[in-house]
């Protein structure tokens, strides 16, 4: 029997660890008789957080079980979803509420681009309000699975991934809004789908919690819980409080799922939770950041004070200047690890004139960023300021030479390796660097694969997707994907996962009749690259 896809209303659970987590995926590909579920109609939240200054999930762990959360009567497709969880005390209580871009309704999808501010409306805003305090999930996507409204426009079901973006780590949040999901299965898991935001090669696990709920009426046996295909390596189980036990009726159990990728690029995976005779799964889905990623600076300069710094190790935070009137472009920030921000040093390079834009490759004199030598006012068109350590220089000049320097359509740095001076105003000695950003070697995409179909009419019990393997000599893997709505912007870790293998085919989940779907499949080489993706649209 194919599998279904998870649709839950019975669990409102919230895990904290060091993520927003987004939950929902595939249940079991047999599925064993089990007892009825009580009926429930409240929303599911799964949230988790690794926030530099507080942490929003810390108010709301707990607090949405069993019906404890609610859907805001204002929530519709033109207004979005607004979900309340209560908190003990007023100031403990949280909202997490999705809008629309202005002039749309949500509809399924993904919407790879958040707004911080209601003023920028042209972007769906994703916020969550704990108490008085208000955060914005900034530069990071949200991907509807599912949404329905009744006849009078009130939100009757949906299915909501969301996360902070890759460039400001140490403010993520990332998690799953659910409601009057069709086809559930005891136990409920609290989440289905997880997709971790962007993390480092080899750093330190990034935990997301997910928990089991009993909702029927008898006991049910938990069988071993495993990470199964794809990238299992990446992905480790701990504190595992539900493997290889019974489960009572209205009981609870919790385990814990940590990420740190072995390579570059997609890693996605499958959590294997046998129960009974059947098995629920969950997608696993996370990134990590492509080649290199280092600001190595050094010299007997105010800054560095004789010593050589190497900062990074896979991950920085990255944002642009074009806010500022008469100079433009980007500051990196490099992050410990585990994604926390060690606030030890920053590097901003720019050109005169605003706006943030590639800097051509070449050699240049530079100038900071202060009145004196600014590079509007001089002969200097280049702007370089590195400062670290509690120590910055003010007036300072030097030069840049920039190697590459490559933009992602959204206009955020794709590849860069350039190289610096730096001499304070006030002394003579010269700090010396260089900055690396996912700069790589192999910055090409495989070949696509081709000749996408689904064999199966509308409404089959049964449907498998084909399709034919990529031309590329160095294709490590495919990464198929089942996205809802036409699959525009979708990516390795969009939507419902169906394979991460070297196969050519994959079996389809039983849809939800009616909806419109796309199959999307991309190849991923050695490096971490992927390919354009091959889609076919279908309907449920």
């Amino acid at each position: 029997m194919p599998r279904q896809l998870f649709r839950s209303a019975a669990l409102g659970a919230v895990a904290a660890s060091t993520m927003l987590v987004l939950a929902m995926g595939a249940a079991p590909s047999a599925q064993a008789a089990v007892p009825a579920l009580a009926a429930v109609t409240a929303p599911i939240v799964n949230l988790t957080s690794l926030y530099s200054s507080g942490d929003p999930s810390a108010a709301v762990v707990g607090s949405a079980d069993s019906g404890a959360a609610t859907l805001r009567a204002t929530s519709s497709l033109k207004n979005g979803v607004a979900v309340s969880v209560p908190g003990a005390t007023a100031a403990t209580s949280s909202v997490i509420e999705v809008v629309p871009p202005s002039g749309q309704l949500l509809a399924p999808g993904r919407y790879p681009a958040l707004s911080s501010t209601a003023a920028d409306d042209a972007k769906p805003r994703l916020t969550v309000t704990v108490g008085n305090t208000s955060y914005p999930v900034v530069a990071g996507e949200v991907d509807v699975l599912d949404i329905a409204a009744n006849a009078d426009g009130t939100i009757k079901r949906f299915d909501i991934v969301f996360r902070t973006g890759d460039r400001a780590p140490t403010t993520v949040l990332f998690g799953e809004l659910r409601l009057g999901q069709p086809d559930d299965t005891t136990p409920v898991l609290a989440t289905r789908h997880v997709e971790w935001p962007q993390t480092p090669v080899r750093s330190t696990p990034i935990v997301v919690t997910e928990r089991m709920h009993n909702t029927s009426s008898s006991a049910v046996t938990i069988g071993a819980v495993a990470v199964t295909a794809g990238a299992r390596a990446d992905y480790t189980i701990s504190g595992d409080q539900c493997s290889n036990r019974p489960l009572a009726s209205g009981a609870s159990c919790s385990l814990k799922i940590g990420f740190s990728p072995t390579a570059s690029g997609p890693r996605v995976a499958t959590l294997s939770l046998p129960v009974g005779s059947s098995t629920q799964t969950v997608s696993l889905a996370g990134t990590s950041p492509l080649g290199t990623n280092s600001l190595v600076i050094s010299g007997r300069d105010y800054v560095d004070g004789g010593t050589t710094h190497t900062l990074g190790g896979s991950a920085f935070t990255v944002t642009g200047m074009a806010n500022l009137s008469t100079v433009g472009g980007f500051s990196f920030t490099p992050l410990a690890p585990n994604g926390a921000d060690p606030g030890t040093a920053m590097a901003r390079f720019s050109t005169a004139g605003g706006g943030s834009a590639a800097l051509p490759v070449g050699t240049y004199p530079a100038a900071s960023f202060q009145a004196s030598t600014h590079p509007s006012a001089t002969a200097k068109p280049y702007g370089v300021t590195v400062s670290g350590f509690g120590r910055g220089c003010g007036d300072n000049t030097g030069t840049l030479t920039v190697r590459q320097f490559v933009l992602n359509p959204d206009g955020s740095p794709a590849l860069v390796d350039l190289s610096f001076t730096q001499k304070c105003a006030s002394e003579s000695a010269v700090m010396t660097g260089t900055l690396q950003y996912h700069n790589r070697t192999d910055v090409t995409p495989p070949a696509s694969v081709t000749g996408v179909s689904v064999s199966g009419g509308t409404g089959a019990a049964t449907r498998t997707a084909t399709w034919k393997a990529s031309t590329a000599s160095d294709t490590a893997f495919t990464v198929s994907r089942l996205v809802a709505g036409t699959g525009a912007d979708a990516t390795p870790t969009s939507g419902f996962a169906l394979g991460a293998n070297t196969l050519t085919s994959t079996p389809l989940p039983q849809l939800i009749a009616g909806q419109k779907y796309t199959v999307v499949v991309f190849a991923v080489d050695t490096a971490g690259n992927y390919s354009s993706p091959a889609s076919l649209a279908i309907t449920g």
